[in-house]
Order: structure tokens, then C-alpha cells, then sequence
């Protein structure tokens, strides 16, 4: 049996409802003396928070899950964005969700609709495009607050942490803080449940 072709998602076709987005992770500048603290059991807001414009950036994954090569793909573009912030930030990975469970009809809240939008690179600078970029809009809120705290909530309630490939030992442990925080979560979840 052959290897399976790297998904190449259509950008004029919707997205799928069982197609997995995930919003990336950065780590976050910590104030001194909070490494002594335990961590929280939720994801950060600002993970969520999109001050550009109404649009939430978001990252397709795969058709019906996590696709190792869609992953492979979107490593090195994630860590050339982390190297454009000031001061750089680290990758850790991404929340997720299916598309369905984000867009899905809610009564009596902002609906959310997702579209496919590819990022042309830069023939100068490697790894600057990604064929599997999309944005989310939400229509019933203009306040970036508010639908942070809604994605979030979304998120946290119907999606799953997905931790960056890790390529040495001292990344491994660099990472660790988001294996605690997706224990914890799904220990907060489970529990309510």
C-alpha cells in the first residue's frame, strides 16, 4: 500500500464539518515569581483574542482529524510567525475543534461562519505561505473581548489541545507546561460533566 497524498484542501470549496481548525498557542511572557504559582485550569484569553480586524485567524488541520503531514506542513510556518512577534515566542501547539462544533447554529448566540483563506508566501522568505489557512467571523459581536471569551468557551467546552511536534529533549520539557494545562482542563470538563 502506497503513502496517502497530502491533503490539498480547495480554497473555493467550504469548509467541512468534520474538518479540524486549530487556533495556535504561543507561550506567554510570565510575570516574576509565577512560575512558583499552579497553573490555571483554562486556556489563556488571549489565545483567542484578535485585535487585527473581526476575523480570527485559524489553521485547517484535517479533513476528519489531525493530518500528521498537515501538521509536518504548518510546523515550520508556525515558528517563523513566532519569530515575527517582539520578543519571539515559542510555538506550543494548537486548540482544536471540528468546524461543525464552532459553526454549528446556536440558539439564541453569535453564529460563526469559517472560510478558507490560503496565505500567498513571500518568494523571498521560505515557509511564509499556508494553503491551510482560514478565518472565522462571528456576526454577533464587534467587541474582540466578547468573541474571544466565546471561542474560548467553544474551545475549551467541545475541542482538544494538540501539542507542537517536539524535535529534542529540551523542547520536550519546554512543552510540558501544556501537557499539565490539557490535564487540567479535561479534569475541569470531565468534572462538570
Amino acid at each position: 500500500m502506497g503513502k496517502s497524498k497530502v491533503w490539498e484542501p480547495d480554497p473555493s470549496e467550504p469548509i467541512g464539518k468534520n474538518e479540524r481548525i486549530g487556533r495556535r498557542i504561543w507561550d506567554t511572557p510570565k510575570l516574576r515569581g509565577a512560575d512558583t504559582q499552579p497553573d490555571v485550569a483554562a486556556l489563556d484569553i488571549e489565545i483567542f483574542r484578535e485585535r487585527r480586524s473581526k476575523e480570527v485567524s485559524l489553521d485547517r488541520l484535517g479533513r476528519t482529524g489531525i493530518e500528521k503531514r498537515v501538521i509536518s506542513y504548518l510546523q515550520p510556518r508556525c515558528e517563523l510567525h513566532g519569530a515575527s512577534f517582539s520578543p519571539n515566542r515559542r510555538f506550543d501547539g494548537w486548540a482544536t475543534i471540528q468546524a461543525e462544533k464552532l459553526t454549528n447554529k446556536w440558539n439564541n448566540i453569535p453564529k460563526w461562519s469559517i472560510s478558507a483563506s490560503p496565505v500567498e508566501g513571500n518568494s523571498e522568505v521560505p515557509n511564509s505561505d499556508n494553503r491551510y489557512h482560514a478565518h472565522a467571523v462571528c456576526d454577533g459581536s464587534d467587541n474582540d473581548l466578547t468573541v474571544a471569551l466565546f471561542l474560548r468557551h467553544l474551545f475549551e467546552r467541545y475541542g482538544d489541545l494538540h501539542p507542537a511536534p517536539t524535535n529534542s529533549p529540551n523542547e520536550q520539557s519546554q512543552s510540558n507546561w501544556l501537557k499539565s494545562l490539557i490535564t487540567a482542563i479535561r479534569r475541569s470538563i470531565f468534572r462538570d460533566r
